[in-house]
């Protein structure tokens, strides 16, 4: 299965396709169940006397709310909540989208569950692509999308009971460039800092293992440039400068071994009327952790 199948359209659409799911589809059963009994009328010449006695509902159908909430370190714009049934097959029961981080509570069967949230997802989800737990688990999102001011955060949980509490976990790994010491005798003017080698895409609920198959090296490639670059707002001379400037790369944990792309973090400056740059392996990234760096001009 291609990983964009996991992912459709924008989500203009989505509510429309859960009214007709929840709203409609029960609506058509009970005018067709309507239809059976008013034919089955008909045919015997007057009404039905007696018949079965009602099934009792299986204790694992009953109907139950469950109430999930949710924390994170980020705006959270929108919520995607899939409730699968803990048992082998650990198919989807339910899936509701909210604007924002309150969440209403949920009809699904009584029973043990897995929970999974989705904040602040670009897209709307292929609900077909991930009727199983083990599909969502393949899910991933490109970094080329992501927001720094409300980035994709996921969680997942299980849960026995009718409460679930979930923190949310960002894929976005912040580089934060702590110092810049210069210490060669003329200042370095004009200097900016870049990303490099970015892994490109991950796993939404992955929490190690990153191994990048492909990179992003410029900024001009993603939705928002300044994640990946950032100017100095002064030149460094003799003193050392705390800019405190944060850039944001994918996670990239796995062993640093020739062949495997490691993220670089360039700086770029004017010295003595000539470009130069230095550069700094980040390695290695882990979701959702700052790397702090401190770098020196020599």
């Amino acid at each position: 299965m291609s990983l964009f199948s996991l992912l459709g359209r924008s989500s203009g659409r989505f509510y429309s396709k859960v009214f007709v799911s929840c709203f409609l589809l029960p609506a058509l059963l009970a005018a067709t169940v309507i239809a059976v009994a008013v034919t089955a009328t008909a045919c015997t010449g007057g009404e039905v006397e007696g018949g079965p006695p009602p099934e009792t509902i299986p204790p694992d159908q009953v109907k139950d709310t469950l109430h999930v909430r949710v924390s994170a370190r980020h705006t959270i714009k929108t919520m995607d909540i899939f409730v699968y049934a803990d048992r082998p097959t650990r198919p989807m029961e339910t899936h509701v989208r909210v604007e924002g981080s309150e969440v209403p509570g949920i009809i699904c069967a009584r029973g043990d569950k897995i929970v999974a949230a989705v904040a602040n997802s670009p897209a709307e989800f292929n609900l077909e692509a991930l009727r199983y737990f083990d599909s969502i688990e393949l899910l991933s999102m490109d970094y080329r999308d992501e927001d720094p001011a409300a980035p994709l955060m996921s969680g997942v949980q299980a849960c026995a009971g009718d409460t679930v509490d979930m923190a949310l976990t960002p894929l976005l790994c912040p580089i934060l460039l702590v110092s810049v010491e210069n210490c060669l005798s003329s200042p370095a003017e004009d200097a900016h800092v870049t990303l490099r080698q970015v892994n490109s895409r991950a796993e939404v609920f992955r929490s190690d293992g990153f191994r990048p198959t492909e990179t992003v090296d410029t900024p001009q490639e993603t939705a928002h440039p300044e994640m990946m670059t950032a100017r100095l707002p002064v030149d460094v001379g003799c003193y050392a400068q705390y800019p405190g400037l944060t850039l944001y790369a994918y996670p990239n944990d796995c062993d640093a071994v020739p062949g495997i792309p490691q993220t670089e973090l360039v700086f770029d400056y004017s010295m003595d009327g000539t470009r130069r740059s230095t550069v700094v392996p980040v390695h290695p990234l882990r979701r959702g952790e700052t790397t702090p760096v401190q770098l020196r001009i020599k």
